[in-house]
């Protein structure tokens, strides 16, 4: 069991090095060719539409995942065709809702340096949303590696290769945040389409058929509204604290929380590797009975992860200034901001997979709520950080917030399933 687990991770964990090693190389290109400020102004609208859809997606792109492998698990395959065409729909509509509501705002302020980073956002929210949908949706017909792969691989490797198109065709000179953003929404828009072919040819050949139920519409979405906040808040965390440094600063400044965010993202791309094949696994063991067997899944896999990763972690905390220093010295003060960050991404692992758990188990409510407390105090003590650190507050309250986070979840794991979470395993005073 333990070597299928660590077959089945294998790949899903190159997708993930890949990932990282792309969004690094596309920080890198574009930092180096472009302005700082043209950057910040680039970063802020991808991060206003990545933080909107954490919300339309409406959880779809967890639960997608739940519900799918359940209702294969109890033979109701003619279910799932009902159960993608209503997340991909509701997640369409929501969209557009938020994205009209975010270009009227921008209209609002027309002096704001960041409004016009606003309007881009709207465009290009239900792109993300609607890709994020997709990338769950492949993962529950068990292509985890290709779900993994679609935004972390795909898509950076869509843009680059469009953007240097357009450069050979037009020059750098030509090349602004305007040209950037477009060219981002032209890539998330054919990987929707060939996503879009490929499951309803997976649907066709795997499912027995596309079979809509329009009396089940209903009970999809009430089922999918505990998933909203489900594994919301790393998205939360990186891009509120963009949105944040928007808010309060320059477009620099968000320049440098968005390569901050970019290199602590290596430190949990084990753990998002981990999860995206365990997922599936958890909630069968659960339906299943099979508590001893995944509590010692989760403990071994949880320690192995945390040695492959402590490289990382170690690096991040202690050479950050050596890291920042590759993307140039306009970007040196993001090294600052790196250590708060790590030490939030580090805590996280040691925790384990403690929302998955909450989410596989019924329990996505108790995480769903937990998440929002968390987002809740992280906005509290931004304003006041800001105002005693200045341009490090909201990396500090992204910091705090996460480490009560992690612990509340871990918490209400053992509490409503039994499962013990960290790294340390079975630890019988949770229990009380």
């Amino acid at each position: 069991m333990r070597r299928k687990i660590l077959l089945s991770s294998s790949g899903t964990m190159f997708a993930k090095i890949a990932q990282a090693g792309l969004g690094l190389v596309t920080a890198l290109v574009l930092t180096r060719t472009f302005g700082i400020e043209t950057f910040g102004i680039y970063s802020y609208a991808i991060a206003v539409a990545t933080l909107g859809a954490v919300f339309t997606r409406f959880g779809f792109h967890v639960y997608v995942v739940y519900a799918i492998n359940a209702a294969i698990a109890e033979n109701q395959q003619g279910r799932v065709a009902t159960i993608l065409l209503t997340a991909f729909g509701l997640t369409a509509v929501l969209s557009a809702v938020l994205g009209m509501c975010i270009y009227s705002v921008s209209l609002l302020q027309p002096d704001w340096e960041m409004a016009v980073a606003l309007r881009y956002s709207a465009v290009l929210l239900a792109a993300v949303a609607i890709l994020q949908v997709s990338a769950g949706a492949m993962q529950a017909f068990g292509r985890v590696v290709l779900g993994v792969s679609l935004e972390g691989i795909g898509k950076p490797v869509l843009f680059l290769s469009l953007l240097a198109l357009y450069m050979a065709l037009r020059g750098s000179d030509e090349t602004g945040y305007r040209e950037l953003l477009i060219l981002y929404i032209c890539s998330e828009v054919i990987l929707i389409a060939i996503v879009g072919v490929m499951l309803s040819f997976w649907t066709l050949r795997e499912m027995g058929g596309v079979s809509f139920q329009r009396s089940q519409v209903r009970s999809i979405i009430i089922e999918a509204r505990p998933f909203l906040m489900a594994n919301a808040m790393i998205q939360l965390y990186q891009q509120t604290g963009i949105f944040a440094m928007g808010v309060f600063f320059s477009a620099s400044s968000v320049a440098l929380f968005r390569i901050a965010t970019q290199v602590a993202s290596l430190i949990p791309f084990g753990l998002q590797a981990l999860q995206a094949v365990m997922r599936p696994r958890i909630a069968r063991m659960i339906k299943a009975g099979e508590h001893d067997q995944l509590q010692i899944q989760l403990t071994w896999t949880t320690r192995i992860l945390l040695i492959l990763q402590s490289p990382i972690i170690i690096i991040t905390l202690f050479f950050a200034d050596q890291i920042i220093s590759i993307f140039g010295a306009d970007y040196q003060e993001s090294a600052k901001i790196l250590v708060f960050l790590s030490i939030g991404q580090s805590f996280s692992i040691i925790c384990g997979m403690n929302g998955d758990v909450l989410n596989m188990s019924g329990n996505a409510n108790i995480n769903a709520r937990w998440s929002a407390i968390a987002l809740i105090i992280m906005l509290i003590l931004v304003w006041p950080a800001v105002e005693l650190f200045g341009y490090l507050g909201p990396a500090i309250s992204l910091c705090i917030s996460r480490l009560l986070w992690n612990s509340a979840l871990v918490l209400n794991a053992a509490r409503y399933t039994g499962l013990h979470t960290t790294v340390f395993g079975r630890l019988n005073f949770l229990n009380l």
